[in-house]
């Protein structure tokens, strides 16, 4: 098997696909974290941690609440999107575990074409009410 055959193996044109979509994931959590540090927001990557990551950011609100954050730079997030909730749900259970610190779990859907600015921060109603109980606390 040549190398110019194994390129043309569907499981090489999987696995740079695989990359790609990384790639583009990886740059949408980058411009969330760099605009959300331009609008002063006390906002880091977080680093992955398998079965316990803790979402793609976390913003440390000054009323103690953390705001964790799954970043997904999709075509169809609609589709998708009772799982990238469940998932931001137990990532912001991950990081409560871990910090000690209240979390609300969020999902930011990238639109197509646009900024960090114009991207889509998503979450359950029972999940926003909670989060404004816990800001009303503050």
């Amino acid at each position: 098997l040549t190398t110019r055959d194994a390129c043309r193996s569907p499981r090489w044109r999987v696995s740079s696909m695989s990359q790609a979509n990384k790639r583009k994931g990886t740059q949408a959590e980058v411009e969330v974290v760099n605009f959300g540090k331009e609008e002063l927001l006390d906002i880091e990557r977080v680093a992955r941690a398998g079965s316990k990551d803790q979402g793609d950011f976390r913003i440390r609100l000054k009323s103690g609440v953390d705001v964790v954050g799954e970043v997904k730079n999709v075509r169809s997030a609609w589709s998708q999107m009772a799982e990238f909730l469940r998932q931001s749900l137990v990532e912001a259970d991950h990081s409560r575990e871990a910090t000690g610190r209240p979390s609300i779990g969020v999902v930011c859907t990238k639109t197509r074409g646009k900024g960090p600015a114009k991207m889509r921060i998503v979450c359950e109603f029972d999940t926003f009410i909670d989060f404004l109980r816990l800001m009303d606390q503050a």
